[in-house]
């Protein structure tokens, strides 16, 4: 056998999955026996006689929600099993009790064929989300427009171009495969710039009670750096909520993904105010739902504020991007917490970078030990890890692929 793939990532109940399993060479007189299994019981079963290289057939697993099934496909020649492959169909309403992120940080002009080659491979692995990353014209103001109208193309911060169709193109291939699109975005960040698109200095985070030093996040050489805002101020959470109102009535996506910085220390508003940020990140949220009612993801940066955000936030799952958790058992503590804090509701994706000092050196492979004894830890915690875009990811800036992935591994 070639390789054997399903048509979609995940199914909603009743719908009927599709298989296609490539042969190859083919040989007259092949058979085909597939098994259906759910938790090592077989369900079903099917036998079919090989026409060509190109085998296609289709099941309806049982309507039950939330169920996961392996289907176990024998190729037999001569009446003797001659190859053997598996692979797995996930049944669910809502992806995020079972989330498998990935993400895409490439949205240059890309043809179909490239962007459906994308979408192929992330559905092979049965990828139901996907994070775009730095999609975005300016934090503050995602979409650029002209005369109205959404721009053709835009840099992105790291001054990389963005094509509409691009990002309109993956979402709409995305929902062919029941996978949902996350639009990425900051929750307090703007450029440099933005008090020319109406955003007002005294919405900022400042690191002394005088208002003078405004809070931002330096970035090398790029567009701008990104200055920070308070995120419990009401002024600066309904102007980032109606551009994102903008952004969804524009772009189909699905849900928000929010991204903070972590523990900023000691910071006030501009009425000299110390700011409690994760009671921020709340409030920001809740308002972001009430009036923009679609799904939210955070990513709490080392775990900050991800306590709170677990027992008050309106969000589908956890996200945790881990720095200071370098161990394997200090994976499965924070996804545990996290458990614990969501009342055992609410699931956990790990942001956990794969041989992370090679990706910034630029040397190397990935260690494809490491990598699965990694996932194995994470998956067998109950939690899910991030990893899996255009490429492998090894590093915080998505779109760095200086680390070459090369290693061809099977997942059922």
């Amino acid at each position: 056998m070639k390789w054997i793939a399903t048509d979609k990532a995940a199914y909603r109940p009743g719908e009927p999955v599709n298989f296609t399993l490539r042969l190859h060479p083919f040989e007259p007189d092949t058979k085909v026996l597939v098994q259906y299994r759910h938790l090592g019981a077989k369900i079903g079963e099917r036998e079919m006689k090989a026409e060509g290289e190109r085998v296609v057939w289709s099941w309806k697993p049982p309507k039950d929600d939330f169920r996961g099934y392996m289907a176990e496909v024998f190729v037999v020649k001569h009446d003797r099993i001659a190859d053997h492959l598996n692979i797995a169909v996930d049944v669910s309403s809502d992806w995020s009790k079972f989330p498998r992120y990935g993400y895409l940080a490439d949205f240059h002009k890309m043809s179909r064929e490239q962007m459906e080659s994308v979408i192929e491979r992330l559905n092979r692995f049965h990828i139901n989300g996907i994070q775009f990353y730095d999609w975005q014209y300016k934090h503050h103001d995602p979409i650029k427009r002209v005369g109205g109208k959404p721009a053709d193309m835009w840099p992105d911060i790291a001054n990389r171009p963005v094509a509409f169709d691009t990002v309109k193109g993956y979402i709409d291939l995305a929902h062919g495969k029941n996978m949902k699109a996350m639009n990425y975005n900051l929750i307090f960040g703007a450029y440099e710039d933005a008090a020319e698109d109406g955003v007002k200095t005294e919405w900022g985070l400042f690191k002394g009670r005088d208002r003078t030093d405004q809070d931002k996040h330096p970035l090398p050489g790029w567009a701008s750096d990104i200055m920070l805002y308070d995120p419990g101020n009401p002024e600066w959470q309904n102007y980032l909520i109606g551009k994102e109102k903008e952004v969804f009535n524009t772009l189909p996506f699905d849900g928000w993904h929010v991204d903070q910085l972590g523990d900023r220390g000691m910071l006030f508003d501009a009425a000299g105010k110390l700011v409690n940020l994760p009671q921020g990140y709340v409030s920001f949220l809740k308002a972001a739902k009430k009036n923009l009612d679609v799904a939210y993801v955070m990513n709490a940066v080392d775990q900050y504020g991800q306590g709170l955000l677990a027992a008050l936030a309106p969000v589908d799952f956890l996200y945790t991007e881990v720095w200071s958790y370098p161990k394997y058992d200090d994976l499965k503590a924070v996804i545990d917490r996290n458990s614990q804090s969501g009342r055992n509701k609410l699931n956990t994706v790990l942001a956990a970078y794969m041989n992370y000092d090679h990706s910034k050196s630029g040397r190397g492979q990935f260690n494809p030990a490491g990598v699965l004894l990694t996932d194995a830890v994470i998956f067998a915690s109950g939690g899910a890890h991030l990893e899996l875009g255009e490429n492998m990811l090894s590093n915080e800036y998505f779109p760095n692929k200086i680390y070459p992935c090369r290693p061809n591994w099977k997942r059922s």
